[in-house]
């Protein structure tokens, strides 16, 4: 099978950075703030966002505050080697983690809700989890183990290129910002 969202080395080196900053802009609290890493692990290249300088190998501990003084978020990508120069996406990543006292207690880690997108991802639940699809954690199952696909009527133009999944992922984040962040 092709792989969706490939891209070169230099590409991704020079454009990917700027690109998830306009990505995940409205989830910061202080957008001017975005710091974002690449970290070079066995065959993948990751970027990771924070709003303090980090420097750590371990994505999960890079973090920011969002609009919300409630919630903490993360953003990482891992874009895996494909070929000599090439990476295809494997996994855009935006956790928003619950910080006040009364979640943490019935929650340890203060997941809430989770934003993933598995571009390449062909298991069983492959169709929902290649778009853009939304985790609830607070919730019980089955809703906090399925995969709520944002856009499975356009999938295919958005897995079509970065600019198509960044329009898809600006605007998944934006209504997070508008329907959570800016209520708590």
């Amino acid at each position: 099978m092709a792989r969706n969202l490939v891209a070169n080395l230099d590409d991704l080196g020079s454009y990917r950075s700027s690109e998830i900053k306009e990505v995940v802009k409205d989830a910061f609290k202080e957008p001017r703030r975005i710091l974002i890493n690449q970290i070079h692990q066995s065959g993948k290249l990751c970027f990771v966002i924070s709003d303090r300088h980090i420097n750590s190998q371990e994505l999960h501990e890079y973090d920011f505050q969002t609009r919300s003084n409630n919630i903490r978020g993360s953003y990482f990508e891992i874009w895996n080697q494909d070929g000599r120069d090439n990476y295809y996406l494997s996994k855009a990543y935006l956790h928003l983690h619950r910080v006040d006292k009364e979640y943490i207690a019935g929650k340890p880690g203060g997941e809430y809700i989770l934003l993933h997108c598995d571009p390449n991802d062909n298991d069983d639940h492959g169709d929902y989890k290649r778009s853009p699809h939304l985790h609830f954690e607070n919730a019980g199952f089955p809703i906090n183990k399925a995969h709520i696909a944002l856009n499975m009527s356009n999938i295919n133009q958005i897995l079509a290129s970065r600019d198509e999944l960044n329009i898809a992922l600006k605007a998944a984040v934006l209504m997070l910002n508008k329907q959570i962040l800016e209520r708590l």
